[in-house]
């Protein structure tokens, strides 16, 4: 919730500050987005109750422990989802309210299927991730091009991001039968697979940047902060599998609020 909200509004503020920014519409994708992400999280809980049982970080959800039902929590879900839609379609543009539409049938839907039966779930589940950042963006009439370099920037951090926490919730994930990387190919490749990944967020970054799709305040701080997060990812190799994907998971939390501030600095200081 937290973490969407903020790529929301990071994507719409850098698509129109200082000038083009409007209270309305921003409050609209604020108020209204998380709404939308709210249902998908409810729906979710309520679709996913049996894997939760069998994970400790998840075995307390209310709705595994009976403490909402699960009728409830999907009318909650899809009255919140149903809400969070008709503020968006009222204040913001029509390509926001499609895309976050679209994050949302890919979170519950598609990624919530691929995540059983592939190792590519991950991948998949990007997307969706992805949704909130590129509605700001678009939704604020940013540029097509931008906007690609956008979706594979936050793409790239969600990979890493998620690889992490593969490793160490890997005994949850294998509790529950889920093919995730590091079930599925191991925590060695998963390490590696993290390590490029990370890489490739820089390559953006850096591609960003040199082309001028970000100023060079915002740039730098997007650059710096990804390379610091290579260098961690890097150094931190000796610790187990828990300990190194505890220390990742930890650091991509920080590049991601790198990376929101940089966007929003990025138009004030071009």
């Amino acid at each position: 919730m937290y973490g969407n909200s903020i790529t929301l509004s990071a994507g719409y503020l850098f698509a129109t500050l200082p000038d083009q920014f409007d209270a309305s519409i921003y409050l609209a994708f604020l108020f209204g987005g998380s709404l939308i992400i709210a249902g998908a999280c409810a729906i979710n809980n309520v679709l996913d109750y049996k894997l939760d049982a069998t994970m400790q970080r998840t075995k307390h959800r209310p709705t595994v422990t009976g403490e909402i039902g699960r009728e409830k929590s999907a009318l909650f879900g899809s009255w919140l989802t149903i809400v969070g839609l008709c503020v968006v379609a009222t204040y913001a543009p029509l390509a926001a309210l499609v895309i976050l539409a679209l994050g949302w049938i890919f979170y519950v839907v598609v990624y919530g299927f691929a995540k059983r039966v592939s190792v590519y779930g991950t991948h998949v589940g990007t997307i969706s991730g992805s949704m909130p950042l590129l509605a700001g963006y678009i939704g604020g009439n940013g540029e097509v091009k931008t906007a690609v370099a956008l979706f594979a920037l936050f793409s790239f951090w969600q990979m890493a991001h998620f690889f992490a926490i593969t490793l160490f919730r890997r005994k949850d994930y294998a509790a529950a039968g889920l093919p995730v990387m590091s079930v599925s190919k191991g925590a060695r490749q998963t390490r590696s697979s993290i390590i490029s990944y990370v890489v490739a967020y820089i390559i953006v970054a850096a591609y960003m940047l040199s082309t001028g799709l970000i100023g060079i305040i915002g740039g730098a701080l997007l650059l710096t902060s990804a390379v610091w997060w290579l260098r961690v990812a890097v150094t931190k190799r000796s610790l187990s599998d828990e300990g190194y994907g505890r220390s990742v998971f930890g650091s991509s939390l920080q590049v991601m609020l790198f990376m929101s501030t940089a966007l929003v600095l990025a138009p004030l200081f071009p």
